[in-house]
């Protein structure tokens, strides 16, 4: 059930700063299209001076998760979210102080969904960010969480009762670690309202029907249910001025358009569509039964979103990224030179338009 909160107290942005902590790929070479800011690999430059060359061990490394750094700035005033922590702590941890993150600026922790290439690495984000928040006399990092968290998840074997689990960390875990915890099914605004957290996304397309082998424990009947939707999971909305909207998604387990209709229009109201300037994070088109579905993706982010930019990562999969850089689409390529590299260690720096 839709809580009908829009964009109107959205703050409009000067700058946006996205920092990617955790991806499945480690991509420092590949350009990009310099209309979206700067996208580099950046080094902590700190352990770079203590040494006379720079040494593979201060490379970032891959996982299969995703975990972002979003910093946004208005009128002098800034605020910093962090949007999942991927699989494993220690890769959190190394990645992050690799980049040069400081703990103690990050106020609100967001978890897209319950699944642990995204949770896992919360106990110890938390912790090193609650630590760091004491030493410097801040408030409580928030930790905001979907409400609904299954008690386990997991994947059904192909011709088989078995079921490979999916773990997440517990709430009284999550709070152990230090962190003031919210749960929410419905959409709020974060940090002096720089942030946008959504409700749960409403589906709408026909192609776009989760995991079939997606399966949740029901306690109640102690056997396994199919969960091919996976319904709490939510995306982060930010808006830099003069320019529109950036969206960044956990996996996409809703499928990427039905996530951008709800984000170009939150309160469905066919009278406004927000622009789109960019998307980037889970679009969930990698693997066999989800790669049937790049076309009609690929065609529907063209005539119904039409996103300036568009950074696919984690899940997406090449495929989707291929076809989104050179698939023919009405006599021309679909996204060609509007299609970012989203890898470990990039840093996007977005700036408004004067």
């Amino acid at each position: 059930m839709t809580n009908n909160l829009g964009y109107e107290n959205l703050k409009e942005l000067d700058e946006i700063k996205i920092t990617i902590i955790v991806d499945n790929e480690v991509d420092p070479l590949s350009s990009s299209n310099s209309n979206i800011g700067n996208i580099t690999t950046e080094i902590n430059r700190d352990l770079l001076n203590k040494k006379e060359s720079l040494d593979i061990v201060n490379y970032c490394c891959g996982a299969h998760g995703y975990s972002v750094l979003i910093t946004g700035t208005c009128n002098g005033e800034s605020h910093s979210v962090l949007f999942d922590a991927g699989p494993y702590g220690k890769i959190f941890m190394d990645n992050s102080r690799k980049l040069g993150i400081d703990y103690s600026k990050i106020e609100t922790v967001v978890l897209s969904h319950w699944h642990c290439d995204h949770s896992d690495g919360l106990p110890s984000a938390i912790e090193a960010i609650s630590k760091a928040r004491r030493d410097h006399h801040s408030l409580k990092v928030i930790v905001d969480l979907p409400k609904d968290r299954p008690s386990r998840r997991g994947i059904r074997l192909p011709k088989s009762d078995d079921v490979m689990i999916i773990n997440n960390p517990t709430f009284e875990e999550l709070e152990k670690a230090g962190g003031e915890i919210i749960k929410s099914d419905e959409s709020h605004m974060i940090c002096s309202n720089f942030f946008y957290v959504s409700e749960n996304i409403f589906r709408h397309t026909k192609y776009e029907t989760g995991i079939t082998n997606h399966v949740s424990y029901d306690e109640s009947l102690l056997t396994w249910k199919d969960d091919p939707l996976i319904m709490e999971e939510r995306f982060l909305v930010s808006r830099i001025k003069n320019k529109g909207l950036i969206v960044i998604t956990g996996c996409g387990h809703a499928g990427i358009v039905n996530t951008l209709l709800q984000a170009q229009n939150p309160i469905f109201d066919k009278q406004e569509k927000y622009p789109i300037y960019l998307v980037m994070g889970g679009f969930h088109l990698a693997g066999f039964e989800q790669e049937s579905k790049i076309n009609e993706t690929v065609r529907d982010l063209k005539s119904l979103i039409n996103p300036a930019f568009l950074a696919p990562g984690h899940c997406s999969g090449w495929r989707c990224r291929a076809a989104l850089e050179f698939q023919l689409h009405e006599g021309e390529t679909t996204f060609a030179g509007r299609v970012s590299p989203t890898a470990v260690g990039k840093i996007y720096h977005i700036f408004s338009e004067k």
